[in-house]
């Protein structure tokens, strides 16, 4: 029988000083999101960074504004707890 994957257990501790820069901020993203579907965070802003952590839908992420653009999508710099990383905004509200 296949194990259900908790996403919580993939949760590696990684400070602001570990996450690429952010390179834009905008006040209208300082406020707490939830995930609107299981989200992972990543050291920098794309698929292609490494995960930092990977949480299911309904967790409240942290941000203080800050953001980069990739490829016409914003990458905002969040944290949950003591972990930091980028979520694409799309999975985020």
């Amino acid at each position: 029988m296949a194990r259900k994957k908790s996403y919580a257990q993939k949760e590696i501790k990684t400070n602001l000083a570990e996450v690429m820069p952010a390179t834009f901020h905008d006040p209208m993203f300082i406020r707490t999101f939830k995930a609107v579907s299981a989200v992972s965070l990543h050291k920098g802003a794309g698929k292609d960074w490494p995960v930092t952590a990977a949480f299911p839908e309904g967790t409240k992420l942290v941000c203080e504004g800050n953001y980069r653009m990739v490829k016409n999508q914003i990458w905002l710099l969040v944290r949950s707890g003591s972990v930091y990383g980028y979520a694409l905004r799309n999975e985020v509200q």
